[in-house]
């Protein structure tokens, strides 16, 4: 019967009519002579005791369709309200509505008087008929309760409204729906295995569409849509990637095969899950799946409810982009020194999931190494230390990717190949040292000169050296390019020299090559001042070598804390480098500060004088024996740097302890110090009392002073005097033996450096610089080519940098003697240069897992 709007005053759209409205009912419609009319007219006791209307007072509403094809039509939905009735048992109304796009959607039931249902319905298949799995979701509140549905998310498409009675109820109701513009993701009635959405663009139907390429889904699941299935298709054996993303609770995932076509998933025909745990994505990956349908299930764990994002795929090669190769830098990318580190990339085809990608080495054997392990779709050079991996011993590798789906599963990349070299270390000291590589130390080989004119004698002819730093040997200049690229291995810089049969050599202080023939190519940076060859300060710390690096820089300052220095006769000091004032430019005293710019700052290649160690850096010239008191004095080079910008370098030729308090208090001196740790750096002269650091009464005018604040401030070092011995090397002075200066003050906290140093004098000669005031400057000097290529150190970082690389002398580690060895500037400049160049591998090592 078809449903009227309805009515307050009518019984049958209203409250259950009482038995007297129901008895009289029958009598109303009867026929009789009288007629119809005439017996209403007639009945006007009858309509009092009623309340019925007469048929004239009835207007009866349009239609709806009690079956999906008679659905009353709402076209596209935004707003809709209507009435309607149950009004026997049996009766049910259906309206239909279409979604342009996906939408949210809100349908309430209301104004009931018994008990009705509400669904909401998809005819999948288009055939006038509700079929299983095609009831979206239903509202089924008992007694005269409203119904509500509200769903999120609900694709483009047709869907049906129907309200049905429950049981024999009978009630009037007013039905309301609104579409709201959706969050991007649909529910559609694919819930089952027979009513997977065919992912081949025919929507939900029994065929399989074919999977070729990469597809993403957007769907729900929750209370009213436990799970979602995907049907799909494979023409040819094929990979497979299936990644479920953006959940916001836990659901999980499965790979499907119906093998016996029963629309029921039965033992053995999940061939892969994904069941991680909360919100983590999930993944299946699928190397050479066979053709043949298949389908995908995204299901909620428990009683989770969540969007999610379904991307499918078939993906050529799960890891689109793969490499793996020595991190050194060196230009032999497929080998690397055992213990080195490598770098790594990957990137996994669009769509491919994977809960962790790893990098495996296997070995000749079959031995698989697991190189560590990394989240994401891509990573970009990350390194790897090789030397936490000491079972990776020297051989032939095999490497590749490995991609993990969340059920642990793995897929992998294409391999590369990889070489660890052994390698074996050799040494040297103090002075020039000669090492035969003739006798083949191995196919990889460390070579560490350290201090002095130190050769490697290759015992080949020229021909058969491939490159060195990636030049030719006719290429390398020491003076403009012989450092563009650099080997960075365990913490420092190396020299690297490949060989035409495969060997390679990282070198570091070496300063000459030797050939079969005899002949000699040299490495160093010489200069053609005058008394360059005597300069065996220079030359017993690798000055020399450090120079191909570095020479100064514009945005480092040295400051000379001591007497005040003579521009005007002294042709050697670099004039236009120094900031003076009258009270430090002066003839008022020995020289002393002269002779200390002169070591530090010397102009170079002039033809004349001596070398100094920076050649391009200014000089702050402060004259604390008769100008300016200590703290002042340090304050207003502070000031003068930081207003520019720069690093400050402070040599101190202030022996003793009256300077703790020159210009304030201890307390004062220490926090202006260490409060510019950040840009300032202090090489103090140890004293020259032969007194232990820690002694300040026994000799108090040539005791430590303020260099024994380096026991509890990071950027100050107390600099101890090595005295000169002499042996010539290539025309070059070289120490013979090491020696503390017998007037050196001593301990464990010392650093080392070379006093009797040529120097140029007031009058422009030369003359010998000793005491423990010379030994200070030539540390500053050093210290200032640490900071001029890597301007990214602290103060305090400089010092360790100095204190890491120095060359241990006397007994094993710090000592009494000789602290905490003899400063090495060429290993301290190679080792700040990796810092800055190759951050990330120098910074593996640090401290006693350097090679230094």
């Amino acid at each position: 019967m078809p449903p009227f709007e309805s009515q307050s005053t009518n019984p049958f759209f209203g409250a259950t009519p009482d038995s007297t409205a129901l008895q009289a009912a029958p009598q109303l419609f009867s026929t009789g002579s009288d007629g119809l009319g005439d017996r209403l007219q007639q009945s006007s006791a009858f309509r009092a005791s009623t309340a019925l209307p007469i048929l004239s007072d009835l207007t009866p509403p349009p239609p709806h369709g009690d079956t999906l094809s008679a659905a009353t039509n709402i076209g596209t939905l935004s707003t809709y309200t209507t009435g309607g009735a149950i009004d026997f048992t049996g009766d049910q109304d259906y309206f239909r509505f279409s979604l342009s796009s996906t939408s949210n959607l809100s349908v309430s039931l209301t104004g009931l008087s018994a008990d009705a249902d509400l669904e909401i319905i998809r005819d999948r298949n288009f055939n006038g008929t509700v079929d299983a799995g095609e009831v979206l979701k239903s509202s089924r509140w008992g007694g005269s309760t409203s119904e509500s549905i509200n769903l999120q998310g609900l694709g483009s498409g047709s869907y049906y409204v129907r309200v049905h009675p429950y049981g024999n109820a009978v009630t009037n109701y007013s039905l309301n729906l609104t579409a709201s513009a959706g969050s991007g993701y649909a529910i559609e009635a694919n819930n089952t295995l027979t009513t997977a959405y065919d992912i081949g663009g025919s929507g939900y139907s029994y065929s399989s569409g074919n999977l070729n390429g990469n597809r993403t889904f957007t769907g729900w699941v929750g209370d009213s849509d436990t799970q979602d299935f995907y049907r799909f298709s494979l023409g040819a054996s094929s990979n497979v990637s299936l990644a479920l993303n953006g959940l916001g609770a836990d659901a999980d995932i499965q790979l499907i095969r119906d093998s016996n076509f029963n629309g029921t998933i039965d033992a053995g025909e999940v061939l892969r899950g994904g069941y991680r745990g909360g919100s983590a994505s999930e993944s299946i990956n699928f190397s050479d799946l066979a053709a043949g349908d298949y389908n995908v299930r995204v299901y909620r764990y428990g009683s989770a409810n969540t969007s999610y994002t379904l991307n499918m795929g078939t993906p050529s090669s799960f890891v689109s982009y793969f490499s793996a190769y020595d991190a050194s830098s060196d230009n032999t990318y497929n080998t690397v020194f055992e213990g080195g580190a490598l770098r790594f990339n990957y990137s996994l085809a669009t769509g491919v999931g994977a809960s962790s990608v790893g990098l495996q080495a296997i070995s000749s054997t079959g031995a698989v190494t697991s190189l560590g392990s990394w989240t994401g779709s891509s990573t970009y050079n990350a390194v790897i230390n090789l030397a936490s991996y000491p079972g990776l011993a020297a051989g032939t590798y095999t490497l590749r990717a490995v991609a993990y789906e969340s059920s642990g599963n793995a897929v992998y990349s294409s391999s590369s190949s990889l070489d660890v070299l052994a390698w074996g270390r050799s040494t040297g000291s103090f002075t020039a040292d000669t090492f035969d590589y003739s006798a083949a130390i191995g196919t990889g080989t460390v070579i560490q000169g350290r201090g002095g004119t130190d050769t490697v004698n290759l015992g080949i002819d020229r021909a058969q050296v491939t490159s060195i730093n990636g030049l030719s040997l006719s290429s390398f200049d020491p003076s403009t390019n012989s450092t563009w690229y650099q080997a960075t291995f365990r913490g420092t810089a190396f020299d690297y020299i490949t060989l035409a049969d495969g060997r390679e050599i990282y070198m570091q202080g070496i300063e000459n090559l030797s050939f079969s023939d005899g002949s000699r190519f040299e490495l160093q940076a010489r200069t053609n001042d005058t008394y360059y060859g005597q300069q065996w300060n220079l030359h017993v710390s690798d000055v020399d070598s450090a120079w191909r690096f570095t020479q100064g820089a514009s945005n480092v300052l040295l400051a000379s804390l001591d007497t005040g220095v003579l521009s005007v006769y002294g042709a050697d000091i670099p004039v236009g480098r120094l900031i003076t004032n009258a009270t430090t430019d002066d003839t008022a005293d020995s020289g002393h500060g002269h002779m200390a710019v002169s070591v530090m700052a010397s102009t170079a290649n002039n033809a004349s004088g001596v070398a100094g160690i920076n050649h391009n850096s200014s000089v702050y010239v402060q004259d604390v024996y008769g100008g300016v008191n200590l703290q002042d004095a340090i304050r207003q080079v502070i000031d003068y740097a930081r207003d520019r910008n720069m690093r400050v370098v402070f040599q101190g030729g202030i022996q003793g302890e009256y300077w703790l308090n020159s210009g304030g208090t201890q307390a004062q001196l220490q926090s202006l110090i260490s409060s510019n740790s950040d840009i300032a750096v202090f090489a103090v002269a140890a004293g020259n009392g032969n007194v232990a650091l820690s002694d300040a009464t026994s000799n108090p005018v040539y005791s430590a002073g303020v260099a024994r604040l380096q026991n509890t401030l990071g950027n100050v070092m107390a600099v101890g005097a090595l005295e000169h011995t002499s042996t010539m090397v290539n025309g070059l002075d070289n120490a013979s033996a090491v020696n503390r200066a017998s007037y050196s003050n001593y301990g464990t906290g010392i650093i080392m450096a070379a006093t009797d140093s040529p120097a140029t004098t007031q009058s422009g000669g030369m003359n010998y610089f000793n005491g423990t005031s010379a030994a200070n400057p030539n540390m500053a000097g050093i210290a200032s080519l640490v900071w001029s290529v890597n301007p990214n150190l602290t103060g305090s970082q400089v010092r360790q940098i100095i204190f890491d690389t120095a060359m241990d002398l006397g007994t094993p580690g710090a000592d009494n003697t000789y602290g905490r060895g003899l400063v090495n500037a060429d290993a301290a400049v190679r080792r700040a240069w990796a810092l800055r160049n190759n951050s990330d591998v120098a910074s593996l090592h640090s401290g006693s897992s350097m090679l230094a």
